[in-house]
């Protein structure tokens, strides 16, 4: 099945004159072929295989074809064959179309067609040659076609992960001066398939090798998609070529806000079409200031300011920057305050007071009167610690407490109960605060001491109020029992005749005493003999079992 073209003689290579390829076979040079009038390829083939063909009909009907291709391309990785055409001085306004095709039999034709003819005596020749890259790997991982050193700075190879399918290398041989023309390069679609590629096929332009400057020239020319074809205005020298796209790429973010409160976090988002191989963001005045994740989270920012952010991207070619200036606004928060701790009494309260911000939320709700104004009144049942979120107009919050005590009750104690007699008096004595107030007052000698002297005339009940250093207060009662006097009788009235003596007799209580003593035999009974020398009045005191006469 494999064909070949060999024009190889005894000394010379035989030339054809008119040689047609007539069925869709793949033919092998085995040798530079020659081909004076017309080389009509149809459908055929033609492999170069590392040697040159020449057509020398300087007219565009030098070499025609149906769809046929000419593969100048060597495979593996090295090389490329010529296809020379000796156009002469070339004719004005004629095109050359040399149908190249690729390793894999894609058409990728180069026309040149000629607006200014050239001078060369006749003799002057087109010579062009197709050499690719790998673009399923990383671009050019053949050796660079030869003349060209680098690939610095063709626009496009920094960020491309397929940034050019191959080069047209383009000679004029034999010239004085080369003919003026435009060149149609033809590309293979499929290079350029949206996200497989970061190149957008509606940006492809001509990029030309200067051996002087030894780089590449800025793009040119202009690309038709419909045909798959870049073409580019001028063509006069010796010179390679590829298509790119000479447009960076824009490095995109996104970011969950770029206004934010102070000490809050975000979170930052890779809005690239394309995926990198790497990320690298830089978060200057964040925590953490940097991060290798193509899509960083929690990104926090503790001060007031703002702040740029920076994202470098790795394609396989190199990389892309871009710093995003004062990306975040970080706007400071309020200054949340309760002041002092508060102590209250049992039962008591307390008016809370916030401020710093223009809205407030207090927890825990419960014992409060209002949880959604700056002062509500606290009158929590035990000790609670208040905390308050502030608002500032911006939504922005920071949040403070106060610990409200609730105190315990002093422990009143205002002494024993206790009796007197009927005009009697007794001390009330009261325990367990600072300060004392007793009540009722009217029999008191001294109703704000601790201590002091009580003279009910009926029965009473004491009550004394308690204040401890807190200021809080507590009860206790204490009754005085009034006791009646006994009722005494010392028996009525004896008249005796001088010299003699009568008994007296009391009665009405436990114990009794007479007076005065004289004549008596006896005080402390209740029935002494009484022998009195003159007329005598007897007194008695009875006292009953409360002790009282």
């Amino acid at each position: 099945y494999n064909k070949i073209i060999d024009a190889q003689g005894i000394t010379t290579n035989l030339p054809f004159n008119h040689l047609l390829l007539g069925d869709a076979w793949t033919r092998k040079l085995q040798s530079d072929v020659t081909v004076i009038s017309q080389l009509n390829l149809k459908d055929g083939k033609i492999n170069l295989n590392g040697f040159n063909l020449h057509i020398m009909n300087n007219s565009p009907m030098g070499m025609i074809r149906k769809s046929g291709l000419v593969l100048s391309e060597t495979d593996p990785t090295v090389g490329y064959s010529y296809v020379n055409w000796h156009i002469g001085n070339g004719v004005s306004g004629a095109s050359y179309l040399i149908p190249f095709g690729s390793l894999d039999y894609d058409t990728i034709p180069f026309v040149y067609t000629v607006t200014s003819s050239g001078n060369s005596g006749g003799l002057g020749v087109l010579q062009a040659a197709t050499y690719p890259t790998d673009v399923t790997q990383l671009p050019n991982n053949r050796p660079l076609p030869a003349g060209v050193t680098n690939i610095n700075n063709i626009i496009g190879a920094d960020h491309a992960q397929k940034f050019v399918d191959r080069y047209w290398i383009i000679n004029f041989n034999n010239y004085t001066t080369p003919p003026d023309g435009s060149g149609v390069f033809t590309y293979e679609d499929d290079q350029w398939i949206p996200g497989n590629n970061s190149i957008i096929e509606a940006n492809l332009r001509g990029e030309k090798w200067n051996p002087v400057t030894q780089s590449w020239d800025p793009p040119v020319g202009s690309v038709d998609t419909m045909n798959n074809t870049v073409w580019v205005p001028s063509i006069n020298q010796s010179s390679i070529w590829a298509v790119v796209d000479p447009t960076l790429p824009e490095v995109e973010i996104a970011v969950s806000d770029t206004l934010i409160c102070q000490n809050n976090c975000v979170n930052f988002y890779d809005s690239n079409l394309v995926t990198p191989l790497a990320w690298q963001w830089s978060f200057p005045g964040a925590t953490p200031n940097s991060s290798s994740q193509q899509h960083p989270t929690n990104i926090c920012y503790p001060t007031p300011g703002s702040y740029d952010v920076t994202l470098v991207i790795t394609y396989p070619n190199g990389t892309l920057s871009k710093t995003f200036t004062n990306y975040i606004t970080v706007k400071p928060g309020p200054t949340a305050n309760t002041g002092p701790d508060a102590m209250i009494c049992p039962g008591g309260s307390t008016t809370l007071s916030a401020s710093g911000g223009t809205s407030f939320i207090w927890h825990p709700g419960d014992g409060l009167s209002d949880s959604t104004i700056a002062n509500p009144v606290a009158s929590p049942s035990t000790t609670t610690r208040y905390i308050v979120e502030v608002f500032d107009n911006f939504g922005c919050s920071d949040t403070a407490s106060v610990l409200v005590t609730v105190a315990a009750p002093p422990q009143a104690n205002a002494g024993p109960d206790d009796s007197i007699c009927s005009g009697g008096s007794t001390t009330l004595t009261a325990a367990g605060g600072v300060a004392y107030s007793w009540s009722p007052a009217s029999s008191l000698s001294n109703p704000n001491s601790a201590t002091t002297q009580a003279s009910p005339l009926t029965t009473t009940t004491y009550t004394v109020t308690v204040t401890d250093a807190n200021g809080c207060t507590a009860t206790d009662d204490v009754t005085i029992t009034v006791l009646p006097a006994p009722v005494a009788n010392a028996g009525p009235d004896v008249t005796i005749c001088k010299g003699q003596s009568t008994q007296l007799s009391a009665s009405g209580g436990v114990s009794y005493t007479w007076s005065p003593a004289t004549g008596l035999s006896a005080t402390n009974i209740p029935d002494p003999v009484a022998s009195p020398q003159s007329t005598t009045t007897y007194s008695v005191t009875v006292t009953d079992a409360n002790g009282c006469t």
